[in-house]
């Protein structure tokens, strides 16, 4: 539901994305390795993610945890629930 609030003040279809277009749209940074994260870190970061579960709509799973991170780190847009 703070999901579909978010959404509707960004005038987005999802939060990620809507979120996202934001960052974008003002210059900020939206990759990961812009933060400082380096590629080698993100095995250990889905890990990390995958041992501490929390709650979420779709079953949390290791490669899903690193698909999304991989995007992360690229800065792609994130693409919400399939």
């Amino acid at each position: 539901q703070a999901m579909a609030a978010i959404a509707g003040a960004l005038g987005a279809d999802e939060a990620a994305g809507g979120l996202y277009d934001l960052l974008a749209g003002l210059g900020a940074k939206t990759a990961l390795r812009d933060l400082g994260m380096a590629h080698d870190d993100l095995d250990k970061a889905a890990e990390l993610v995958n041992q501490n579960p929390y709650y979420n709509p779709a079953p949390v799973t290791l490669p899903g945890v690193r698909a999304l991170l991989e995007d992360a780190w690229h800065g792609r847009r994130p693409q919400g629930p399939k």
